[in-house]
């Protein structure tokens, strides 16, 4: 048995036909092993190629197979171009309802901003604005999808600006969602970003000051007198110089200087200085517009020498106790004939059309067309004296509430003086007798010591007047 097999191997190794035969007598098992002709190499080739014929003919015409392997292919691939451009669709979808949120919002949000107050900080009025815009693009976009969506956008997702001084807003929103498609071939997440900004026309609003320049001129203030006298002539100059924010041709300057000592003083100086001296004041009875109209039939230069020569008619002296009579040039500083912005004057100074309606900053805004004209009440102190019992000065001058609490009301009266963006600053002893409640009072500044507003008086009032101004941004259709 042995020898047939290693026959068998030989003849195997040979390149013989061979046949090998297996015998299924369990008993008696035997091997047969036949041999035949060796087949030529290049044979093999020829009956392959007939072979494979033989298949591919089988497999085109075998209808069934062949639907098979094709739906086998087609169909997944049907469906995952399906998906893709379901997904694409949505995609775009998205985007464009994006970008019509981002462009609502950014218009809300700088409509928002232009009613901010000056006052407040610029930090505080870039995040007021930011939040005006997130509030409305959620409004606009998020909350189409559902309350606790996705595509409600948080910090990551937003890059805001807002630049004022340029009257410009931007915004960018780089978003990110889930997606079917790109998670099947494990792409991450489905990425839209969208962009915007809006470019608006500065176009400032209109205001007349309205200073009135309460003078302490006892003996001890000749410095502080001569200094008001140098800067008499280009005190609107100057101070329009200073509010850098609101073009010359949108502000006008008026002034209203009166002098006070005490009332006790009245006789004595005005025997000496032969002038009229009523109740411890001497005082301009109107204010000195020092940017008039040609209306008015006078110009700049005439205001403005009125005004140096008003100044210069007056010299430190009396003032023999220490305590002064602050407390009537304050009362009538407050019932000063404050400008009213339904004169003509306004719409001759300001070039504003006859039929426009003239508001303020505050008021409501008419259906029609119309134009603002803001006034802003300012009453300035320079002094180194406390106040004066105000029931001593009451004796001469009636009309001076017999407290401070009393005082304080009627500084709080609109009746009296606007109160949106009145202003009563010192130069001065802020902690000294009568000052030292005053100080409490809403829209009190204290602009520095004595020597501070004999030498940047003009500088100081400008800064504080900028404080209390609206946003100088408006927007316009």
């Amino acid at each position: 048995m042995k020898i047939i097999l290693k026959d068998a191997v030989r003849g195997i190794r040979a390149g013989s036909r061979s046949c090998l035969f297996v015998s299924s007598n369990f008993d008696k098992p035997t091997i047969n092993f036949t041999s035949h002709a060796p087949v030529k190499c290049n044979a093999v080739p020829s009956r392959c190629k007939r072979k494979l014929t033989r298949s591919l003919k089988s497999f085109a015409f075998n209808t069934e197979g062949n639907l098979m392997t094709t739906a086998c292919f087609v169909i997944p691939l049907t469906a995952l171009v399906s998906m893709a451009l379901l997904e694409l669709s949505f995609a775009y979808k998205t985007q464009s309802k994006m970008q019509t949120a981002l462009d609502a919002s950014i218009l809300a949000a700088s409509v928002h901003a232009s009613k901010l107050p000056a006052l407040q900080e610029e930090s505080v009025r870039q995040d007021t604005v930011r939040e005006e815009f997130r509030k409305y693009y959620n409004i606009n976009f998020g909350n189409e999808f559902s309350e606790d969506s996705q595509f409600r956008i948080d910090d990551d997702d937003l890059n805001f600006q807002f630049n004022e001084s340029e009257g410009i807003v931007t915004a960018d929103i780089n978003f990110s969602y889930d997606s079917m498609a790109m998670k099947f071939f494990n792409l991450g997440e489905m990425k839209i970003a969208v962009s915007g900004s809006a470019t608006y026309k500065i176009k400032p609003d209109n205001y007349v000051i309205d200073i009135v320049m309460c003078i302490d001129a006892t003996g001890s203030m000749a410095t502080t007198i001569e200094s008001v006298k140098q800067n008499a002539t280009s005190f609107a100059d100057e101070l329009i110089e200073e509010i850098e924010e609101i073009p010359e041709d949108h502000l006008k300057i008026r002034v209203r200087p009166i002098f006070y000592r005490d009332v006790y003083d009245e006789n004595a100086y005005e025997a000496a200085n032969n002038l009229q001296y009523e109740g411890g004041l001497v005082e301009h009875p109107d204010f000195i517009d020092l940017n008039p109209s040609k209306a008015m039939g006078v110009t700049k230069e005439v205001q403005g020498e009125a005004f140096r020569k008003f100044i210069a008619s007056e010299d430190a002296g009396g003032g023999d106790d220490p305590a002064e009579a602050a407390g009537a040039c304050l009362d009538e500083g407050l019932r000063s004939n404050w400008f009213d912005n339904q004169r003509q004057e306004a719409k001759d100074y300001f070039g504003i059309p006859t039929k426009h309606k003239v508001i303020s900053f505050f008021d409501e805004k008419p259906s029609g067309p119309y134009s603002k004209v803001t006034t802003i009440p300012v009453i300035v102190f320079w002094t180194d004296a406390p106040i004066q019992s105000l029931n001593a000065t009451r004796e001469k001058w009636p009309t001076v509430p017999p407290g401070y609490a009393e005082f304080k009301a009627v500084w709080n009266d609109e009746r009296f003086i606007d109160q949106n963006l009145k202003l009563l600053i010192l130069f001065g002893p802020v902690t000294s007798a009568g000052w030292d409640h005053i100080r409490e009072w809403d829209r009190f500044s204290y602009g520095g010591s004595l020597e501070m507003g004999n030498e940047d008086g003009i500088d100081i009032i400008a800064g504080e007047i900028k404080k209390v101004l609206p946003s100088l941004l408006r927007l316009t259709n």
